[in-house]
């Protein structure tokens, strides 16, 4: 019967135990509440850090696509005004032909 008593624990050993198993979880707990906030705070800065280099390459993007459209219009009018000319030098071949032409005739 002694080696049975032995093996049991009391009723005021088992509570010490629980207490501590508690008293560890709670600590364990506080402890992952500490994490979590630090590790939030982590995302939300490198989250901000984010939005302000998308920002960055936004306005870059706005930039860049200006200085395309104002080259192309560049061209464009560039290109307009060199067909102008051409026109112009064959009209002006043109009439100088016609008139010689009826020159001749």
């Amino acid at each position: 019967m002694d080696i049975v008593y032995r093996d049991m624990v009391t009723g005021a050993h088992q509570e010490i135990a629980l207490q501590q198993i508690m008293s560890h979880l709670d600590s364990i707990r506080k402890d992952m509440v500490i994490l979590e906030k630090s590790e939030f705070s982590n995302l939300r800065a490198e989250n901000e850090k984010m939005k302000t280099e998308l920002q960055q390459v936004k306005q870059q993007l706005i930039e860049e696509s200006r200085k395309v459209r104002a080259e192309a219009k560049l061209d464009i009018n560039l290109e307009r005004s060199r067909v102008n000319d051409m026109f112009t030098e064959q009209e002006k071949k043109l009439l100088e032909v016609s008139t010689e032409f009826h020159k001749k005739v």
